[in-house]
């Protein structure tokens, strides 16, 4: 895990140093929900959330978006429990001047769960996610988002165990160009 959390960080800072001084084409607001699910390999039991993100997508030359997220799921199982986190996500879109535009996006952070499981020794994480989708327009300034998400998370071997938890996600929501 520290190997993807340097290679993230590294990731992070290159697309930023390349878009410092780029242009700002447009912004956009999103609330997206879903449903995720992940086994816990240690306690052979199932992690099912339904998280809600709110995110903010600046446009930047040369063709990608930039942003951050924040989030909350609930845990449905194996306990009622709440998780909640911040990211930074790089996006890359596809055939934007349509009205039907593919994505592949990498986004990493941070993340507090209230699980306690035998997989993670503590409950402040680091989460790394990538996935697909796309937006379908609905008007000139509202798009439907469909997706997938594959994130994983863990402490990145701060405290013993460090197995993490990898979570399968489907998403659905709305973004507003503004």
């Amino acid at each position: 895990m520290r190997k993807i959390s340097v290679i993230m960080v590294l990731v992070f800072y290159f697309v930023f140093l390349n878009n410092v001084c780029a242009e700002v084409i447009s912004r956009e607001f999103e609330v997206m929900t879903g449903y995720g699910n992940a086994h816990l390999a240690v306690e052979v039991e199932n992690c099912t959330i339904i998280p809600v993100v709110a995110r903010a997508l600046w446009e930047v030359k040369p063709g990608g978006y930039i942003g951050g997220s924040v989030f909350a799921s609930y845990i449905i199982e194996p306990a009622p429990e709440m998780e909640t986190g911040v990211g930074i996500l790089w996006q890359q879109r596809y055939m934007q001047d349509r009205s039907f535009s593919p994505y592949w996006e990498v986004e990493g952070g941070l993340l507090y769960t209230s699980l306690k499981t035998e997989e993670q020794a503590t409950q402040y994480n680091f989460i790394f996610q990538t996935g697909v989708g796309t937006y379908i327009s609905l008007n000139d300034d509202l798009k439907l988002d469909i997706g997938y998400r594959f994130r994983h998370y863990s402490n990145s071997a701060i405290e013993l165990p460090n197995i993490g938890v990898n979570h399968h996600i489907v998403l659905v929501g709305l973004c507003w160009d503004f």
